[in-house]
């Protein structure tokens, strides 16, 4: 599997939202910074060529991309391609993703499209999911209070009927 960041993935009008949901369910001010982008998982049935990665790509680069001049928007491009890449002890990052065992509406398209350009006998599947990565004041427990809430106070960037928070 090939895991790739892509565009922003929530608008500044969600991003608020998310911020005042956090910040009103602990009573306070926390939320320092928040990042997100989407990411695409791409399931290969083996080693993709060169010409493959260069179409891929090209497909891939839609709406908005993450300004990889901000330092925490490298950084959630970093993690996302690789989890080894360490998080300062007040920066969060939380992966929404279709629930186990379901195709996205987003991957059977996008997987469509993949067939149409001919990448089909490289690549099986490509799924597409969010990442969020939360910066919070020094020294603040945020996963204690995301764990007590049942994560309630994420429920306006993700869906959990059709959504997975990880």
């Amino acid at each position: 599997m090939v895991i790739l960041p892509g565009s922003i993935a929530l608008r500044e009008l969600r991003v608020e939202n998310l911020t005042q949901s956090i910040n009103s369910y602990v009573n306070s001010s926390i939320i320092t910074e928040v990042r997100t982008c989407h990411v695409h998982y791409i399931h290969t049935k083996r080693e993709l060529s060169q010409g493959t990665k260069e179409k891929l790509d090209l497909l891939l680069k839609y709406d908005t991309p993450l300004d990889l001049n901000d330092s925490l928007s490298l950084k959630l491009s970093q993690i996302v391609k690789d989890d080894q890449v360490s998080l300062d002890n007040d920066t969060y990052l939380f992966r929404i993703l279709p629930r186990p065992g379901t195709i996205s509406p987003w991957s059977s398209k996008a997987t469509n499209i993949v067939e149409v350009c001919g990448l089909n006998s490289e690549i099986e599947r490509v799924e597409r999911g969010v990442a969020v990565l939360l910066q919070v004041r020094q020294g603040f427990p945020l996963l204690d209070f995301i764990n007590n809430d049942k994560t309630q106070c994420l429920t306006s960037i993700f869906d959990r009927m059709t959504e997975k928070l990880y």
